[in-house]
């Protein structure tokens, strides 16, 4: 990528946006980081089914399920490198 094409990537990404999980939690990066190999398959576990949306599940519970399953220790973690690496693929890098 040019830098010309960089420049642009970066304005078009300042400011607020909405990611959605999907877009985050690819695919690559579950399976790099976790055990495993869709988000499909990552959503169907039962934590997820358990509750009714995402944002009812408590943090210890989503925490554990991220130590036991993935190679981070909380969802803080797993959701920081998730989003580290979706900037720097929207940006070039």
């Amino acid at each position: 990528m040019e830098i010309k094409d960089m420049a642009r990537a970066a304005k078009e990404f300042q400011g607020d946006h909405q990611v959605s999980l999907p877009e985050l939690l690819t695919d690559a990066f579950l399976r790099k980081y976790t055990s495993f190999n869709s988000f499909a398959e990552f959503e169907q576990q039962e934590i997820f089914n358990k509750y009714s949306s995402f944002e009812e599940i408590p943090n210890d519970e989503l925490n554990a399920f991220v130590s036991a399953n993935t190679k981070f220790s909380n969802w803080a973690e797993m959701l920081e490198e998730a989003v580290a690496e979706y900037t720097f693929k929207k940006l070039g890098l």
